[in-house]
């Protein structure tokens, strides 16, 4: 017997609560512990992810060229209090209280290299002038996670540990390749056999580098905050749709339930729901859904609009 499946027929939803995380609807950002704050994007800009820290928010502002700037707002006033160049990717904790981000190049003197800072009370980083492609993971036990290649190869790189306030980071030999590191930092996703169209997943321990199991039909991106859950999608992405989103058993590997219909970005809301994206192209109506992972009952956590919407991080 094959895993449950629930076809989404979005016109046919009920419309529930708004995402209790950080999302964009437009140029506005709405959920989460904090106020709707709309940021002035120039001409030609846009958004490409957004967070909560504390009693601000963060977006990453691209002008469509080269410049990806990293954009902190009083979530009062609406005041940019600081930018940071060259900032990629966010990761922040459910409570707020601290952000890891992520820039790529240049560096003084280079064509790459990375940047990794730790907002905290304070902000910290470590610069990396030989890593690129970097991505944050995690922050677990009082230590960031994050991915990165020593070349500008896209299809290989390594799990890296950094504690805030050295200055060197060390490799985790034991997973390569890492998409997803669980909330408790005992267990991470890895890519295997990658090609253009095709891959694998390895779940593995990252203690001993123990696979836990295996899958070559998902993509694994999350974990649940209980990490009872992994959340994953189809390898090969057509355009920046997924159509298929997976809730997995995270131990056993066993699939607990597909929705299938114009997806991507799944992102864990709680232990018992996945909030997901719609794409159904940029003239049609799109929201962001809820669904249940034990009955797969999904709802409206936003309606549906012709505003772009997009969940933070």
């Amino acid at each position: 017997m094959g895993p449950l499946q629930t076809v989404v027929d979005l016109v046919k939803l009920a419309r529930g609560r708004t995402p209790q995380v950080p999302y964009l609807s437009g140029t506005t950002v709405k959920g989460g512990a904090g106020r709707d704050v709309t940021i002035q994007v120039p001409k030609g800009s846009y958004i490409t992810d957004v967070a909560r820290l504390r009693q601000t928010v963060l977006a990453i502002v691209n002008d469509g060229v080269s410049k990806s700037d990293l954009l902190t707002i009083d979530e009062f006033t609406g005041k940019v209090l600081t930018t940071t160049p060259h900032v990629s990717s966010i990761l922040t904790a459910d409570d707020g209280q601290f952000a890891v981000y992520i820039g790529d190049g240049p560096l003084p003197g280079k064509a790459n290299g990375t940047t990794v800072y730790f907002a905290g009370s304070s902000v910290q980083r470590l610069v990396l002038p030989t890593v690129n492609n970097s991505y944050p993971l995690g922050f677990v036990n009082g230590k960031v996670y994050y991915r990165g290649s020593p070349t500008d190869d896209y299809q290989t790189w390594s799990l890296y540990e950094w504690r805030p306030g050295t200055t060197t980071a060390r490799r985790v030999s034991t997973i390569p390749s890492a998409t997803a590191l669980s909330n408790d930092g005992t267990v991470a996703a890895s890519s295997s056999n990658v090609t253009d169209y095709v891959s694998c997943t390895n779940v593995a321990s990252v203690a001993t580098g123990s696979r836990l199991w295996r899958s070559c039909d998902y993509r694994v991106t999350g974990f649940s905050p209980d990490d009872r859950t992994a959340l994953g999608g189809p390898y090969y992405r057509e355009g920046t749709g997924d159509f298929v989103v997976a809730a997995i058993d995270a131990k056993s590997g066993t699939v607990l339930h597909e929705w299938k219909g114009p997806f991507r970005d799944p992102v864990a809301e709680d232990d018992e729901h996945v909030l997901i994206t719609t794409f159904r192209g940029e003239n049609a109506p799109n929201a962001i859904l809820r669904c249940t992972i034990a009955t797969g009952a999904c709802e409206l956590a936003t309606p549906l609009t012709k505003t772009a919407v997009e969940l933070g991080t």
